[in-house]
């Protein structure tokens, strides 16, 4: 296989093209990024068939007391950066695989969860139109209220109910009207009863 360039042995042919890629920006950063990606993906590939040492359960988190006083050990930190594989497997290594549960419980923070984040149950307040207690408000209007200030209606409280009257009216008439067509699509007479005549 013909090649323009000649072969470098293979340091030097790394550290070569190292050198072009700190030379170019576009590269480093392409290089930053595929370093990132392979090691995120091989934390969790390992976090995939790894469970938890005390419970079996999943997911994991890796647990080591000397994280508290140096956090850039911790084995996402690593992943994040691009770290290289050798050095995660190394932290890996001296860690503890935990589920989160236990892994906050071995650390004092399910102790403290309750004190640290109360859930406050707030009585619902009164609505600022129709003074009805509710829950969340908006603007300080219930829901009711408030999505009648974004549509508004179209019609006043009177002229719905001329509609509705309107309505009833039409709906009265449609039954004499639709059995007088039926008996003109027939041809009978309209004062004879064309339903239910059973002749």
């Amino acid at each position: 296989m013909p090649h323009d360039k000649p072969q470098l042995s293979a340091p030097f042919a790394f550290w070569g093209w190292r050198m072009k890629v700190n030379r170019d920006p576009v590269r480093r950063r392409a290089w930053w990024l595929w370093r990132k990606l392979c090691a995120k993906q091989h934390v969790k590939n390992i976090r995939t068939v790894t469970v938890c040492r005390q419970c079996g359960a999943q997911p994991i988190d890796f647990h080591r007391d000397e994280h508290v006083q140096h956090p850039t050990w911790r084995v996402s930190n690593l992943a994040g950066g691009g770290a290289p594989i050798r050095r995660i497997d190394a932290e890996i290594e001296l860690c503890v695989p935990l589920c989160r549960k236990c892994h906050m419980d071995l650390d004092g923070r399910l102790a403290d969860l309750p004190r640290l984040a109360p859930r406050r149950i707030l009585p619902p307040k009164p609505c600022e139109k129709c003074g009805q207690p509710a829950k969340p408000l908006r603007n300080g209007l219930c829901v009711r209220c408030d999505s009648r200030r974004r549509n508004p209606p179209r019609y006043t409280p009177e002229q719905r109910r001329e509609i509705r009257a309107a309505l009833v009216r039409e709906r009265n008439k449609e039954p004499w009207m639709r059995a007088a067509v039926s008996a003109s699509k027939l041809g009978k007479p309209r004062n004879k009863q064309v339903v239910g005549s059973g002749r």
